[in-house]
């Protein structure tokens, strides 16, 4: 197996393979050659092989809380204890959002209810607190998990 003039590797006979590693990220064009002990030699077409970077680091994406709300937890296991209510009115929260944001935390932690009667006690909370709305949507995904 070569690229261009280069030669990788050989095999003296039968069925054979060959791992081509260290390869820098790139296209390139190999081709297979084979001689026999005549000298005679038969090559394939060309085959163009485009390596990308391997193994990158995934991409992360925080869906929940959203931007500047949080909810501190401590423990081992952790357990929640509150939203970050000094963070929220350093970037303008108003008393009546924190008190609505304090309340829907209750009604997801404190209350006893699964997640799908905590999001129909939101659903009647979110019209006095509008910055609920974020909370419900992200507990609304299926799959998604909390902390209780």
């Amino acid at each position: 197996i070569g690229t261009g003039s280069l030669v990788s590797g050989t095999a003296a006979s039968g069925n054979w393979s060959f791992i081509w590693s260290g390869v820098a990220t790139g296209s390139y064009n190999i081709t297979a050659q084979a001689t026999d002990n005549l000298n005679a030699t038969a090559t394939t077409s060309i085959a163009t092989v485009t390596v990308v970077a391997g193994n990158q680091l995934p991409g992360v994406n925080i869906t929940a809380p959203t931007a500047n709300q949080s909810i501190a937890a401590s423990g081992s296991p952790a357990k929640p204890y509150g939203i970050n209510s000094e963070g929220l009115k350093r970037r303008g929260y108003s008393a009546e959002s924190l008190a609505g944001l304090k309340r829907a935390y209750k009604t997801i932690f404190r209350s006893g209810d699964t997640v799908e009667q905590a999001l129909a006690e939101l659903a009647q909370q979110v019209n006095e607190c509008p910055d609920i709305q974020p909370l419900m949507d992200f507990l609304a995904v299926p799959g998604r998990g909390i902390i209780r």
